[in-house]
């Protein structure tokens, strides 16, 4: 049996499954305690084992930010505010368990490799648009790795080289503007009298009609698809999978990336 966890700037998810992607028990959710990471999942674990009746062998992990596999430390952990904490050891409190550590978007890339609704699509990318920006690239059937292991931060690319919103101190970056952390400050640095505090803020007033959101939405809709054309004219992916929250819970992302983002394509636009 192994215990999984999908650990997000703000959501953890875990559960206990076989590797064969059988689940063993439901999605359990909470909020991530980014300060108490280590602890938080020794405790989830020992939950885990109480109701399967089991001794648990394994813990995997997919998590934001940089990973260190060698070592099994998280090196930077990105925060909901934006902010970031290095050096997490993520097993510290499992005991002699086995640990696996894995960035969270190429987990998900590979676990949509093999399980999900493209299943052995050779040429596929998984983007995850939520708290932040980022990718895991399947090429030939085979995860795209990257000098250790940390290919596929497209949330990086330049959407606008003279912005002066950033993201990791990276200024102008797509994810700077168009993540769940990146789209209230957009939003308000285009229409200050929004005052919006969270993405679902701008979209709810997009929705109920408020002319500044409906524009500022339609912006970070074209960064969108810029910026996926961009990864689509270097990497010729025959599917690009959309995930994350900011598009999981607003169908327009991507409705919006499908109809914008052939006209930034040089190669055959993907499904």
């Amino acid at each position: 049996m192994i215990a999984a966890f999908d650990i997000g700037s703000t959501r953890l998810r875990y559960a206990v499954g076989k590797s064969d992607g059988t689940l063993k028990t439901e999605v359990y959710s909470e909020d991530t305690d980014a300060e108490g990471l280590s602890n938080q999942i020794g405790q989830k674990v020992k939950e885990l084992e109480k109701e399967i009746g089991n001794r648990i062998e394994t813990v995997a992990v997919a998590s934001t930010g940089l990973i260190d596999r060698k070592n099994k430390i998280i090196k930077r952990f990105d925060t909901r505010d934006g902010g970031y904490i290095e050096d997490i050891p993520p097993g510290d409190d499992i005991g002699d368990r086995r640990l696996f550590l894995e960035n969270d978007t190429n987990a998900g890339a590979l676990g949509e490799y093999f399980f999900g609704s493209e299943e052995n699509d050779e040429h596929m990318i998984r983007v995850t648009i939520g708290t932040g920006i980022g990718a895991g690239i399947i090429e030939g059937g085979s995860l795209l790795e990257g000098l250790e292991r940390n290919a596929g931060e497209i949330g990086h690319i330049i959407v606008d080289r003279e912005g002066e919103l950033s993201q990791e101190g990276i200024e102008g970056s797509w994810e700077a503007y168009c993540s769940g952390r990146g789209i209230p400050e957009f939003a308000n640095s285009l229409y200050p009298s929004l005052d919006v505090s969270d993405a679902e803020e701008v979209f709810e007033k997009a929705e109920n009609g408020k002319e500044e959101a409906e524009k500022a939405l339609g912006k970070v809709h074209e960064l969108n698809a810029k910026a996926l054309g961009t990864v689509t004219n270097l990497f010729a992916p025959e599917t690009i999978v959309i995930a994350g929250s900011v598009a999981a819970e607003n169908p327009e992302v991507i409705d919006n990336i499908e109809e914008r983002i052939g006209k930034y394509c040089y190669v055959n636009a993907p499904e």
